[in-house]
């Protein structure tokens, strides 16, 4: 049995093509989830680290409210970015690095 991994964003064009073309075959569909990076935890921060070693800030552990100080680092990691949901549900005033 040989196995065909689709890009997502194009899987459904992807799959019908490959139906058309192995009609004389059965086609199985299996979902494969996407890796998600792994979280880590250090103080009230939760960051994942990107390809190049930074901390990317994924949020708190506790919902941030008023002034926020983002550390220079995390675990001896340089905070490099904030992910796109970081603080979404939060009432920030501000947001500042130390």
């Amino acid at each position: 049995m040989a196995k065909l991994i689709l890009n997502s964003d194009t899987a459904a064009g992807q799959l019908e093509e490959l139906k058309r073309e192995l009609s004389h075959c059965e086609i199985v569909v299996e979902a494969v989830p996407e890796a998600k990076p792994e979280t880590f935890e250090s103080g009230k921060w939760k960051y994942r680290l990107s390809e190049e070693g930074g901390a990317v800030l994924e949020g708190y552990t506790e919902k941030p409210r008023g002034k926020l100080q983002i550390p220079a680092e995390l675990d001896g990691h340089a905070v490099t970015g904030i992910g796109d949901r970081a603080f979404i549900s939060s009432d920030l005033k501000s947001i500042t690095r130390t």
